[in-house]
């Protein structure tokens, strides 16, 4: 597991940050994460700390870089999903 990864996970157990999960599709991205779309979800400030993740990683490697090409400051790539549960993130069952 990554030093990253394993913050991610501090954070979520400890709740010393509030988190707002948001699901949205890889080719969505560009318009709820830019300001001057009209299909922008005010969710997304550039000024707050990003998680993203996917199922295996790859995608949110692919979000991250294009998030940061958008002027988000901070944003970690947590990667995969399964890496995650796996490192004891707390889920609920699909």
């Amino acid at each position: 597991m990554t030093p990253i990864a394993g913050n991610a996970v501090h954070i979520v157990r400890t709740n010393t940050i509030h988190l707002c999960a948001i699901n949205v599709s890889r080719g969505m991205l560009e318009f709820r994460a830019d300001p001057e779309s009209p299909y922008y979800n005010p969710a997304f400030q550039k000024d707050k700390t990003v998680l993203v993740y996917c199922a295996s990683g790859g995608r949110s490697a692919l979000v991250g870089k294009t998030l940061k090409d958008f002027g988000y400051a901070t944003v970690y790539n947590v990667g995969g999903f399964k890496e995650l549960a796996d490192a004891g993130l707390e889920t609920e069952p699909a």
